[in-house]
């Protein structure tokens, strides 16, 4: 049972696998990924500082904080180290610990900004340098020509990326006061405008320390609940190589077998039909393949997973038919690997 298992549930196998997964299905939440840790970290610098607003987490496609609110919205690539490893993988990068510990403090800055409405005050405007309407001037694209010589902005990651706007600008600035909030003055004491803003923050936080924050815009944008593109997709990723190592891959042929989930009434969900059948199957399989009954268990068991992620069904008029396949299937897999000890060819 044991070498069945790691045939099904190899690396290769389960990376493959995530990159079929439309996002909404991915199973990533809050509560089941590592930011919590990051969101607590986060909470007790806050209440160290003596603020009383919370920013709002929730996973979404990147990081950033919903323009005029205290929604955040946090990457799903970094919800687990499988998705980290297959974000550099594919994308060439991933956040270390400690980026991601300051782009919380940024994403915070942010939503203080936007709690307090601080871009409307005549002093804020003047250090950070704003021009016409604070969010309609944000630039579209990412490109910006940052001075490296100068000492107007706090350069938290080497990236200057407090030049790119006054936006970006108070979020870095709040996020190097928050950081090293016993040592900034010595930190940036040769920086004499980046110094003039973290006098600033340190200022308006103790203004706005136990005030309650204005009613802000409740908007989220690019929840994962509502993604659809798969994970591949969305990270633009050639899995070819994947595909040759991978020893349980059955997602082609179960959508060869079942069909996606579309506007269509009469169906029924694909898993709840084997998951009723479970016994038939395993039962059938084990005879007519002639193998142990763990093994089967294990198959049907990687089977559910995949229909389950993939959100297949089938019309309400077929399930003999399909559950006939998918016996056929299954002892097809079960008898490969009893003369082989694999499950698929190579």
């Amino acid at each position: 049972m044991r070498h069945a298992r790691s045939l099904l549930f190899s690396e290769p196998t389960l990376k493959l696998e995530v990159l079929t997964t439309p996002l909404n299905r991915l199973n990533v939440s809050l509560g089941n990924s590592i930011f919590p840790g990051y969101i607590r970290r986060l909470y007790r610098e806050l209440d160290a500082a003596g603020l009383a607003f919370r920013p709002r987490f929730y996973v979404s496609t990147g990081y950033g904080t919903v323009e005029g609110s205290l929604n955040v919205g946090l990457g799903f690539y970094d919800a687990s180290e499988r998705l980290r490893d297959l974000n550099e993988e594919f994308r060439g990068w991933r956040y270390p610990h400690r980026e991601i510990v300051s782009i919380f403090r940024h994403e915070a800055g942010h939503a203080f900004c936007y709690s307090y409405r601080l871009y409307r005050d005549e002093k804020f405007r003047r250090l950070f340098n704003v021009r016409g309407h604070f969010f309609r001037t944000y630039p579209l694209r990412d490109h910006f020509n940052p001075n490296p010589w100068s000492r107007q902005f706090v350069n938290l990651n080497g990236d200057h990326y407090a030049q790119k706007h006054p936006d970006e600008d108070f979020a870095e600035t709040f996020a190097a006061w928050l950081g090293c909030r016993s040592r900034w003055r010595v930190s940036f004491r040769h920086k004499s405008g980046a110094l003039k803003k973290l006098h600033y923050v340190e200022g308006v936080v103790r203004r706005f320390a136990r005030t309650a924050p204005d009613p802000v815009r409740d908007t989220i944008h690019e929840p994962l609940h509502e993604m659809q593109e798969t994970v591949g997709r969305f990270f633009r990723a050639k899995t070819g190589a994947l595909k040759r190592r991978a020893t349980g891959y059955v997602d082609p042929d179960l959508l060869e077998m079942f069909e996606l989930r579309r506007r269509r009434r009469r169906v029924w969900d694909a898993f709840d039909v084997i998951r009723a059948s479970r016994r038939r199957l395993l039962r059938d399989v084990t005879r007519w393949a002639g193998v142990e009954e763990s093994v089967v268990r294990e198959l049907i068991a990687k089977v559910e997973l995949r229909v389950s992620a993939l959100d297949l069904v089938l019309p309400r008029g077929e399930t003999a038919a399909a559950l006939s396949r998918l016996t056929s299937y299954l002892s097809a897999l079960s008898a490969n690997y009893r003369a082989t000890a694999r499950f698929l060819h190579a």
